[in-house]
């Protein structure tokens, strides 16, 4: 038996001189000598259990009581404990038995994710834990999440629509919520009820169209359109009307290849629609024909007939 130092002193208590503590009883462990250092530099000392086991106990865990027995306490403890190893708790998979505290079991257990932790059985079994966390990081991210699209450009057009019609500082206000066109309480409160209804934009190039200019963003009032759709089912667009056929005046031009303002002008002046979509002939100078003063001819002066 290694003898106790006199001018050592005890890791238990680094500003007292060496506690000799052979013969003293700590719950069920009899010190009976001194083992000199364990972990590289703490007191240990050579105990005796109840059951006549010796194990050699730090100095610290001895006066904390954090060690009780030999370990034959525990063992005889978990012999009265109802063996949960194996059995799975929420995202839990009991590993094996791992202490007692506080007259409480505890087991190892590890997580769906790979984690392993420590935990009170009765947590277990009534639910109160059921993973490591990870469980609660997904719930909580599901809840702030809901659709997953924030930021998006469809989100965005949403945003857009609702402080439009609601919100009086927006500087488009004026021509909609100031006008009466507001947003449906299905779209209002939810984003996905939007996208559910709407789906996704075809393109980036297109935004949300009102089908009646004069009804608000609601389900069968609204479509995805280019800018062009959108800019010929305006309040402002004049529409013509020849035989059955009714076009905007941008459809007209583009279909004839006429100028908008050549229309425009023509309809101004009370022109007949039907007139004023007629392609008139107009001369053009051909300005690199060289012109005889005396033999002047209308081929060489005048370019051919051109369409404006």
């Amino acid at each position: 038996m290694i003898p106790a130092p006199k001018n050592i002193r005890d890791s238990s208590s680094l500003r007292h001189n060496f506690i000799d503590r052979t013969g003293q009883k700590f719950h069920q462990l009899v010190v009976i000598g001194y083992a000199g250092k364990v972990n590289g530099h703490r007191t240990g000392w050579r105990c005796q259990c109840e059951c006549g086991n010796e194990v050699v106990v730090e100095s610290g865990n001895l006066v904390a009581g954090r060690q009780k027995s030999c370990g034959c306490a525990l063992h005889q403890m978990s012999k009265t404990i109802n063996d949960i190893t194996g059995q799975k708790f929420g995202r839990y998979t009991v590993i094996e038995y791992a202490d007692t505290l506080n007259k409480k079991a505890r087991w190892l257990c590890r997580c769906d994710c790979g984690r392993e932790k420590i935990v009170c059985g009765s947590n277990l079994r009534t639910g109160l834990v059921q993973s490591c966390g990870c469980l609660k990081d997904e719930r909580s991210g599901d809840a702030r999440r809901t659709h997953g699209m924030s930021g998006t450009r469809e989100h965005a057009i949403w945003r857009t629509i609702k402080d439009r019609c609601k919100n009086p500082k927006n500087k488009s206000y004026a021509f909609y919520g100031s006008r009466g066109i507001t947003i449906c309480q299905r779209w209002d409160e939810s984003f996905q009820a939007f996208i559910d209804d709407m789906g996704m934009s075809p393109t980036d190039h297109h935004s949300v169209d009102r089908i009646d200019n004069s009804k608000g963003y609601e389900p069968g009032n609204c479509k995805w359109a280019t800018a062009t759709e959108q800019a010929n089912n305006t309040r402002r667009s004049r529409l013509i009307t020849v035989g059955d056929v009714t076009k905007t005046i941008s459809q007209w031009s583009h279909e004839l290849n006429l100028r908008v303002g050549i229309i425009y002008d023509r309809i101004n002046r009370g022109v007949p629609p039907e007139e004023a979509l007629e392609i008139v002939p107009s001369f053009r100078i051909n300005k690199s024909a060289k012109v005889n003063k005396q033999s002047l001819t209308t081929e060489a002066a005048f370019g051919t007939w051109a369409v404006t």
